[in-house]
């Protein structure tokens, strides 16, 4: 069957889950009320479930007073019997596996994945899918690139008894999704499995640029496809159309047409994209927050091209979904993925999503069937309106101790011990520090400044120091990730004097208001 054929087949797939998510539109605290219930109900039975006498819990205030809000530092001993192969810890249901993902102090978290949190991901997906291709017709005409993310390792705890690692991108698209998906992906899902991350970027823009009839990009960080985009041009302009030239395995055929259509759009000093895949209808990637910038520039690359900003999604959980809104797009709360309730970051009240007010900025807390309860995401919204009952919420980034660039996540608490224990070991004595988020569009990266003792130099020490640094932030899975891939440039460090490092402190404090913009650290004996 023609890609066209069988993403149809994937958006009548996606009607039901259309329509209970409208149906839940209709009123937001009933469907609330009624998921919070079951999944109490269903995990009453559980260790957490017992520990905060789930079987009393008649109503939303009883919840709140019996279950606090808590990070992942508070769950460790819950979550420490899941990986070492516990039943009925958080969830009456089997994990399937553990997902990383970056913790407060920098060492990777895992996250239980259950059947359900797959179904919960998945009622937030299907009225995305389905709403996509109702409003984009022609991004169904042709094959797909869903973002594939590559299968690198993730070293479990020497305790740990379950599988750990990133799922398969299309494991929380339901059987038939993840069977369509496959088939019409412009990029095997194969190439996930290689290991070096040139040669897989390499082979994902090989694939794409040998589907000429490319209909739709989704990816995550528009920072990735730039990266991919501008490596294709400057660094293998010559490898990729000898391979598109003389054919490349079974899956790239010769194409000496398409190599000399690469070649000649090469020719322009931004490469002519847009003439590469001319039925390119839909990109689909992050826009808000950090990603304006890279989403406005690769806007400029592909005039013709409609931009989706995607909807918060994290590894623990999916908050919003975009759906069409007039000439563009609104970011609605998935009524039916998770509960939701919502911390006011000015008065500190908690409220439940039906309760929110019209431009006040909330962090997310979530309560999922994956086993977090009260969970605090550390991401920002303001409420910008409403579509029936639903909130339409604007990511506004992360919370002052998070700087995200590019979906790294560096956590405060990881930071400063970070620094601390590069510091020691590199012997570099110094009176301060700072970290300086840089979010070029094209390729942002950390500035590590420090402040030498006495006025004295590191010598060797500095780049010795500045190695260092770097090894303690790829402790986080997400910073790592994204320097595997490029999205991230290398961490380059900095000297400076007295009078230079104060000049900053300014700026150091103004970071609490725009930690995606400019987020710097005071390190030691730090005022």
């Amino acid at each position: 069957m023609t890609p066209c054929t069988l993403n149809r087949i994937w958006k009548q797939a996606c009607r039901r889950g259309h329509r209970r998510f409208i149906a839940a539109a209709r009123n937001l605290e009933e469907a609330q009320t009624q998921y919070l219930r079951q999944l109490l109900d269903d995990n009453r039975t559980t260790r957490f479930g017992k520990d905060h006498a789930f079987a009393s819990i008649r109503n939303l205030e009883a919840f709140q007073q019996q279950v606090p809000v808590r990070d992942d530092d508070a769950l460790t001993s819950y979550l420490h019997a899941v990986q070492s192969g516990d039943t009925h810890v958080l969830t009456c249901e089997s994990v399937l596996r553990l997902e990383p993902t970056s913790g407060t102090g920098g060492a990777a978290k895992l996250i239980p994945v259950t059947a359900r949190l797959r179904r919960e991901f998945n009622a937030g997906l299907q009225p995305w899918i389905w709403d996509l291709f109702e409003h984009q017709p022609a991004a169904t005409n042709g094959p797909a690139y869903w973002a594939i993310s590559p299968a690198f390792d993730v070293e479990p705890p020497p305790h740990c008894r379950l599988p750990v690692g990133f799922q398969e991108d299309g494991d929380y698209l339901g059987v038939l999704g993840k069977v369509i998906a496959r088939s019409i992906q412009a990029v095997p899902t194969e190439v996930r499995h290689v290991r070096d991350p040139d040669a897989f970027l390499f082979q994902t823009v090989l694939h794409l640029l040998a589907k000429p009839d490319l209909a739709l990009i989704s990816v995550w960080s528009p920072t990735f496809l730039l990266n991919l985009l501008n490596r294709a041009r400057l660094e293998w302009r010559e490898a990729l159309a000898r391979a598109l030239r003389d054919g490349s395995g079974e899956r790239i055929l010769p194409s000496l047409g398409r190599a000399a259509s690469f070649e000649r759009s090469c020719e322009s000093p931004t490469c002519n994209w847009g003439a590469l895949w001319p039925r390119l209808d839909v990109i689909s990637c992050w826009a808000d927050a950090w990603a304006v910038e890279p989403a406005q520039r690769l806007m400029q690359l592909f005039p013709r091209t409609t931009l989706q900003p995607k909807g918060l999604l994290a590894t623990e959980a999916f908050i919003t979904l975009p759906m069409r809104d007039g000439a563009g797009w609104a970011h609605l709360l998935s009524p039916l993925s998770h509960f939701y309730e919502f911390l006011d970051v000015e008065t500190g009240e908690v409220c439940g999503a039906h309760q929110l007010i019209r431009d006040r900025i909330y962090e997310v807390i979530v309560t999922t069937g994956g086993g977090l309860y009260r969970y605090a995401l550390k991401d920002r919204v303001m409420l910008i309106g409403w579509r029936d009952t639903l909130p339409m919420l604007r990511f506004l980034g992360r919370s002052p101790e998070v700087s995200d660039l590019v979906g790294e996540k560096l956590h405060t608490d990881h930071v400063e011990r970070a620094a601390a224990n590069a510091l020691k070991q590199s012997s570099v004595e110094a009176t301060d520090w700072l970290l300086r988020a840089h979010p070029d569009p094209q390729s942002p990266f950390y500035e590590f400044c420090i402040c030498l003792a006495d006025g004295g130099s590191a010598g060797d020490r500095l780049d010795l120091l500045r190695q260092q640094v770097e090894s303690e932030f790829e402790k986080n899975p997400h910073y790592a990730y994204a320097r595997s891939l490029g999205q991230l440039a290398p961490l380059t460090i900095r000297a400076l004097s007295q009078d230079a490092f104060a000049a900053l402190r300014p700026a150091n404090r103004e970071a609490t208001q725009k930690p995606q913009r400019l987020f710097l650290l005071r390190g030691v004996d730090a005022g």
